[in-house]
């Protein structure tokens, strides 16, 4: 899995405002990488970049769950 995510990482560098990419780049590292604190972090800067994404919504439930909540003013 390690390979997707460097794909992700690429993508992120040629379009950082490619929500998609963080989002799945987090999922990744989340159910694959154990990566939480990474995955974390990936799904703040998708939803930071596009709220009302179609996955924002799972993400943030995600994000909640794990007690780090995405705020807007953070």
């Amino acid at each position: 899995y390690a390979p997707a995510v460097d794909q992700y990482r690429k993508s992120i560098r040629l379009n950082p405002m490619d929500a998609q990419a963080y989002f799945n780049a987090g999922f990744i590292w989340l159910h694959q990488l154990a990566g939480t604190e990474q995955a974390i972090d990936l799904f703040k800067k998708g939803i930071a970049i596009a709220p009302d994404h179609e996955e924002a919504k799972t993400v943030q439930i995600i994000l909640d769950k794990t007690g780090n909540a995405f705020q807007k003013d953070a």
